[in-house]
């Protein structure tokens, strides 16, 4: 893997660095969805001191993105995230006071378009352009 992007969000929360098993040939998405099903795991487990600090880098990483490393972050880690969580029993707001207001917004643009409050076109151009959609219909 190597993506700038993904590495200074791994590299914030070095336990969680140290349990990824990600191989040299894994593209971005990929370990994107291995980082998901890891802090999921942790949540579980309770063991989410270290969240902080990724979370933080994920805003920072929000702030100054390109489109593609929006999505990488939107598509590749919020969306997996939300999904793993959901199959193992761990709600979404479980995620809330870990997402600062960069990370909530593009949480709840995401949210909102599968539960279908808003269109895949109105997410994808939030994913492009970092501007969100008039309304999404959560808080």
């Amino acid at each position: 893997m190597s993506n700038p992007t993904l590495e200074l969000i791994i590299a914030a929360c070095p336990a969680l660095a140290s349990r990824l098993k990600a191989d040299e040939d894994d593209g971005p998405y990929t370990v994107a969805g291995n980082v998901a099903h890891q802090l999921v795991a942790g949540m579980t487990a309770g063991d989410t001191e270290a969240f902080a600090g990724l979370f933080r880098a994920i805003e920072g990483q929000l702030i100054v993105a390109s489109a593609a490393d929006r999505d990488l972050i939107i598509v590749g880690l919020f969306e997996d995230l939300q999904n793993v969580s959901m199959n193992r029993g761990v709600t979404l707001d479980s995620w809330r006071p870990l997402l600062g207001p960069l990370t909530a917004e593009a949480w709840d643009v995401l949210a909102a378009m599968w539960s279908g409050k808003l269109s895949p076109d109105q997410f994808n151009a939030f994913v492009e352009t970092g501007t969100p959609p008039t309304s999404t219909g959560n808080p």
